[in-house]
């Protein structure tokens, strides 16, 4: 699992490869996650939004990464969250993040034991969307 991150910028005809300088804490290595772009009226600034995937469990925690400061922020959303999950999709519209199906945990009816050592996952169909 990585947790880097690079840019590739093109500009008149030629492609370049850029590992930006992180100046703050960064979400922990994953894979299988969903990433999208969004730009904030309000703050007038382009961010990432990264969401979910894996790293020996499903994840379910939600980061931004702001382009002009280099800088990693992890968010705490309100409401019903969705279940932890990878290999899932996700899209803006508007000032909402729709995340749609992937792979979530198999629930156990132990509640302490739900996402602990999950060995079984299933496909699932449902729809989150999360207000931006």
């Amino acid at each position: 699992y990585l947790n880097d991150l690079y840019t590739l910028e093109y500009k008149s005809n030629n492609y370049s490869w850029e590992q930006p300088i992180i100046r703050s804490m960064q979400p922990i290595e994953r894979e299988s996650h969903s990433c999208v772009s969004y730009r904030a009226q309000i703050e007038n600034r382009s961010k990432l939004i990264i969401y979910g995937g894996m790293n020996g469990h499903r994840l379910g925690d939600i980061w931004s990464y702001y382009l002009d400061l280099s800088q990693w922020t992890q968010i705490t959303a309100s409401g019903l969250a969705p279940q932890p999950r990878s290999l899932h999709s996700s899209v803006v519209l508007g000032h909402r993040m729709f995340v749609f199906g992937g792979w979530v945990p198999l629930v156990s009816s132990d509640r302490n034991e739900q996402y602990v050592n999950e060995k079984e996952w299933r496909c699932t169909n449902t729809l989150a969307s999360l207000n931006l």
